[in-house]
Order: C-alpha cells, then structure tokens, then sequence
C-alpha cells in the first residue's frame, strides 16, 4: 500500500493475495488469493475470490470478483463477477458476469453481460446480453440480445433479438427478430 486512507490487503485467513498493491485511494481492499492484483485510486474499491491479474484503475464501489485478468477502468458500482480477461471502461452500474470471459462494457450505465462470451456493450442504458456469445451493442437504450450468436444491434430503443444467430438489427424503435437465422432489421419502428 503507496498511499491513501484506510486501504486494506487481506491476509487475514492465511491465503496470500502476494504480489498485490493499492496505490492510493480511500477504502478500497484486496482479498483472499487476489495475486497480482492493483487498485491504483478511487474509493471502496474491492478486488476479491481468486481475481488474479485483475485491476481497477479509479471509480468508487466498483467490484471484480472471481475474474482473472479483468480489468475496470473507472466509474461507479462496475462489476466483473467469475468473467476472466473481462474489461469495464466507466459508466454506472455495469455489470459483466457468469462465464462472460472476454466481454466488454466501454461505458453507459444499467448494461448487463451474462452468460456472453466475446461480446461488447459499447454505451448507452440498460442494454443487456443474455446467452449471446460474439454479440455486439454499439448504444440506445432497453435493447435485449438472448440465445443469440453473431448478431449485431446498432442502437435504437426496446429493440430485442432472441434466437436469431448471424443477424443484424440497425436500430429503430420496438424491432423484434426472433428465431431467424441470417436475418437483417435496417431501422423503422
């Protein structure tokens, strides 16, 4: 620990979290088997369970938990939760988690990750991913990717895509694809 105000590294149950830091900041901490992990500022920051490699860079409450390699860049209540060489830009209240390894949130606040590998939320609210590996939401707001591969939601507003692997929707307002492969909604509403 470098600096700052009430920081904590816990070797309080006799497993080692060796090799990490806290820079500065005030109460962030570091728990059990968290090896080379940092915390370089922000307040209540907490890297914990097996999180090896992992950093949050600024922010307040933001959490990686049980994530190799995660990385969280700043913000507010950010969580990387069991989802390894997972990245957290900023933004509020994102959360990338349940074996959504290599998945991204840039920023944008409310957007969810789960059950997702290699997919990206790049901003805007309340986006989510459910089960939709190599997946993408560029921005909007509501717009929902479930039992999804390969697909793509440009932005927009409520617009869902369930089960409609290799499938592009542009944008628009309450556009639905469901159960079509090869499938392409440009805009509209």
């Amino acid at each position: 620990i470098v600096g700052g105000e009430d920081n904590f590294i816990d070797f309080s149950t006799g497993i080692n979290s060796g090799w990490s830091n806290i820079v500065g900041g005030k109460l962030n901490l570091i728990k059990e088997t968290s090896y080379y992990t940092s915390i370089l500022g922000g307040s209540g920051n907490t890297i914990t369970l097996v999180s090896s490699n992992s950093g949050i860079l600024n922010g307040t409450r933001n959490y990686i938990s049980g994530a190799k390699n995660g990385l969280l860049g700043g913000g507010d209540a950010n969580s990387i939760n069991n989802a390894d060489y997972a990245f957290i830009g900023g933004g509020q209240d994102n959360f990338v988690i349940s074996n959504s390894d290599y998945s991204t949130i840039i920023a944008g606040s409310g957007s969810t990750i789960t059950e997702s590998l290699n997919s990206t939320i790049v901003g805007g609210y309340y986006n989510s991913t459910a089960n939709s590996s190599y997946s993408n939401i560029v921005g909007g707001s509501h717009n929902v990717l479930k039992g999804n591969s390969y697909v793509h939601v440009g932005g927009g507003q409520d617009n869902t895509m369930y089960a409609a692997n290799h499938s592009l929707l542009g944008g628009g307002k309450d556009n639905t694809i469901t159960a079509a492969t090869y499938s392409v909604v440009v805009g509209g509403h």
